[in-house]
């Protein structure tokens, strides 16, 4: 689970690159098209501009969420997906007429939410009192655990050694 915090978000990050490079591939620019027929069709630098942006946005996160801390600043988690709400409602109004690469940024937008969600706010489990205070307790001695001499250790230096039975 610790690596997952760790590098679970850079994991996601190049998974949503590699998906704006095949939609570029799929769908390059063209000059030729001009007016409304660039409606739903990537621009010229659609894939350098994604790939920065998601990038930037990764960035940002690592620094306010930290996932790769111990006890993470729970405060920077909480300031990260307060401001990502609104820069995913831009973004979504910015994919109304964009190509394919915009709408794979909006659907990285929405998983690194949902990571920061999943991963960012979930609880550590606190043990129970009971539980930390056995956990912490030496063992007293009862007639278990009390010394008793062993019939097969060496007698101590100086004793007589006990005829064997």
């Amino acid at each position: 689970m610790r690596r997952i915090k760790r590098y679970g978000l850079l994991a996601l990050w190049l998974v949503f690159a590699g998906w704006m490079t095949v939609s570029y591939l799929g769908d390059p620019y063209d000059p030729a098209l001009v007016g409304t027929a660039r409606y739903g069709h990537n621009g010229d630098g659609a894939l350098w501009g994604g790939w920065l942006a998601s990038g930037i946005e990764m960035l940002v996160a690592y620094v306010l969420a930290q996932p790769f801390r111990a006890t993470p600043w729970r405060f920077g988690r909480l300031v990260c997906i307060a401001a990502l709400v609104p820069w995913l409602l831009v973004s979504l109004l910015l994919s109304m007429h964009a190509g394919s690469v915009q709408f794979v940024h909006l659907a990285w937008l929405v998983a690194l939410l949902a990571y920061l969600l999943v991963i960012g706010l979930r609880r550590k489990p606190k043990p129970s009192a009971s539980a930390s205070a056995s956990a912490n307790a030496t063992p007293k001695p009862n007639a278990t655990t009390s010394p008793t001499p062993d019939a097969n250790a060496p007698a101590p230096a100086g004793a007589a050694a006990a005829p064997p039975a």
